[in-house]
């Protein structure tokens, strides 16, 4: 397969673009492999009031699962320090003694359950994902009917950005079958309000894309897209009134593979 052409050089930039180039290589994509596969790399900000010192915490843990077909499912994890958030919050770190937030144990364990995978808040196995309907309208409307009824709460999300939400989570980290990508990719493209933000570099060094959509109450949710690969390196929200990124996955391996399940390693 010929590489995708960077949708970056095009000035300016568009959302539909870049997503209509993703959703290409999402269709294209061909992957074989025993067990599906994601490791991910979870932040979550912790804010600390302690011996007269007010400060901001990264806490960080590797999360990885493993899929067979059959619906057999591995779940593991491996804590890791945690950091300031920011330079300021290093030195009252410091002066507190340099506390460790929340760092657990690595553990790997057989998941008893049938229902592996969250989409739109509900568990579905991996046959289930991998039924989604390749078209994006009916793609569309079955992530839509899949959302709890609509109330009309003042200040509550609206259905296509609670759809939004959920396709993010099919397109970083679900086990859909690529012309299901690629509907969700194209389902994205023609949302209002999802714009592009311009290439970047993640903290791992990978190059891409930054989308991103609005929310209520002044959240912003972020994704960063490898468009010749069509995979999702970064999804985060941000959060007025919390500094720097309160919630983020940072998704370092996705896809099939032979590899089976066993302690995660180190990032």
């Amino acid at each position: 397969m010929s590489p995708a052409p960077d949708p970056t050089t095009v000035e300016p930039m568009s959302a539909q673009t870049v997503l209509l180039t993703a959703a290409e290589q999402a269709e294209a994509a061909t992957a074989t492999g025993k067990y599906w596969h994601v490791r991910k790399l979870q932040k979550r900000a912790i804010h600390m009031l302690r011996n007269g010192q007010d400060y901001w915490l990264v806490s960080q843990q590797v999360n990885e699962q493993w899929a067979r077909p059959d619906g057999q499912t591995w779940m593991g994890s491996r804590g890791l320090d945690s950091v300031p958030m920011s330079a300021k919050d290093g030195v009252a770190w410091r002066k507190d003694g340099k506390p460790n937030g929340e760092r657990l144990p690595a553990r790997l364990e057989k998941d008893s359950g049938t229902d592996a995978f969250l989409l739109c808040d509900k568990g579905m196995s991996l046959k289930q994902v991998q039924a989604l309907p390749t078209d994006p309208a009916a793609l569309k409307n079955t992530l839509s009917r899949m959302l709890p009824p609509e109330k009309p709460v003042p200040g509550s999300l609206s259905r296509d950005q609670l759809v939004q939400g959920c396709l993010t989570d099919l397109l970083s980290h679900l086990p859909a079958q690529p012309k299901v990508r690629a509907a969700a990719y194209r389902v994205l493209a023609a949302m209002p309000g999802v714009t592009v933000g311009g290439k970047v570099t993640d903290e791992r060094g990978r190059k891409g894309v930054e989308v991103r959509t609005k929310g209520r109450g002044g959240t912003a949710d972020k994704m960063i897209i490898d468009t010749r690969s069509s995979l999702v390196l970064v999804t985060s929200r941000t959060v007025p009134g919390i500094p720097g990124v309160p919630a983020g996955q940072v998704y370092l391996q996705v896809g099939w593979t032979d590899a089976g399940p066993k302690v995660p390693a180190l990032p």
